[in-house]
């Protein structure tokens, strides 16, 4: 719940900066970047944690659902940062 919680409030905020789509998007390629140091990263630990990023764009109205009917494919990559980030983009947002 905290994370959830968390996550909304960041989508929110920056949602602010794009323009939402009139309908939810039914049908989108997600694109996810960790910029993070040079430490080992364990992947799948990384793909767990875009749970609530997920969950937030649907409950703000980017999304239709998180299911695999919407989200036709899912890219993540890792770009090395001395500062943390984690970008998510959807192509028509």
């Amino acid at each position: 719940e905290d994370a959830h919680a968390e996550v909304w409030a960041i989508v929110r905020e920056k949602g602010k900066e794009v323009s939402k789509p009139h309908v939810p998007l039914a049908s989108v390629i997600v694109t996810v970047t960790w910029r993070c140091d040079r430490r080992r990263r364990d992947y799948d630990n990384f793909c767990a944690r875009t749970k609530p990023y997920m969950d937030a764009l649907v409950k703000e109205g980017f999304l239709a659902d998180d299911s695999n009917k919407v989200i036709q494919e899912y890219r993540m990559k890792f770009e090395y940062s001395k500062q943390e980030e984690t970008i998510i983009e959807v192509p028509g947002t």
